[in-house]
């Protein structure tokens, strides 16, 4: 008989990119062939699709975890409470698992600074700019009367 467990859900990153990831268990000794899965992420007690992820075909080894990602494509983790929703079937057994998880705000923060697609507003650094580019500007007002006077 074949079995399944959604053993967790994190945040990580996968090649310097924000996703959310499911862990699963295969705790048999036989493998799921033909193996498929769906995922969603809503806010938890929310039925709006955040984030999605699908594949077919696969093969999941007897007695094997693994770790799914669903990319964020580029957007920003916000902290908040979601909902993982899967649904996933091999050629003989259907499963469905529902799992709330959390993302708090000091390792958005951190993800969202190391993901590579992601800029960076800062914007006192343009107000920087702004401030030198003004006593600049009244600098040369100021001697160009001065100037004008003499």
């Amino acid at each position: 008989m074949q079995d399944l467990k959604l053993k967790q859900v994190t945040v990580g990153q996968t090649n310097a990119r924000n996703a959310i990831f499911f862990q699963l268990q295969n705790p048999t000794s036989v493998f799921l062939n033909r193996f498929e899965i769906e995922a969603e992420v809503t806010e938890q007690g929310e039925k709006q699709v955040l984030y999605k992820a699908s594949q077919k075909n696969m093969q999941v080894a007897p007695n094997s975890h693994f770790s799914y990602p669903i990319a964020l494509k580029g957007e920003r983790f916000k902290p908040g409470k979601y909902t993982l929703h899967l649904k996933a079937k091999s050629s003989e057994e259907n499963w469905v698992f529902t799992k709330n998880f959390q993302i708090d705000r000091e390792k958005a923060s951190h993800l969202n600074k190391m993901d590579v697609e992601l800029e960076e507003n800062d914007f006192s650094k343009w107000w920087i700019v702004m401030i030198v580019s003004g006593v600049i500007l009244l600098f040369v007002l100021f001697f160009n009367l001065a100037k004008k006077k003499a």
